[in-house]
């Protein structure tokens, strides 16, 4: 009899309310890049100067040593965009990206007098 109970009991269970889901918070989107306007200097148009090269004896890190030879090699001045498409060239070995690495080292450079930016 406990069969018969338990049937009867299932054909009148009543289907389960939808469980209301707590409204999830949007992410913050990135904000698209800003296009540069005619006329004005970017990233890759900025100008980059050498000043002074450390002493091969200092304690400096490889990947900013490949910065400074490469900004040498095109001349002693450059655009920040013309340095990073010749990093790989003077011998910048990363998997990274080489704006990356440039980006990463500049204001180092900056801030120790090795380099200038216009």
């Amino acid at each position: 009899m406990a069969t018969a109970q338990t049937a009867a009991t299932a054909a009148k269970a009543t289907p389960h309310k939808p469980v209301a889901k707590k409204p999830t918070a949007k992410k913050a989107a990135i904000p698209a890049p800003k296009v540069a306007q005619k006329g004005s200097t970017g990233f890759s148009t900025r100008s980059v100067t050498l000043i002074k090269k450390p002493n091969e004896a200092a304690k400096f890190a490889t990947q900013a040593r490949v910065v400074l030879d490469t900004l040498e090699a095109l001349g002693g001045k450059a655009t920040q965009q013309e340095i990073i498409d010749a990093l790989v060239a003077n011998g910048l070995k990363t998997r990274q990206e080489p704006k990356r690495i440039y980006t990463f080292y500049r204001q180092m450079l900056v801030d120790n007098g090795y380099i200038k930016l216009a």
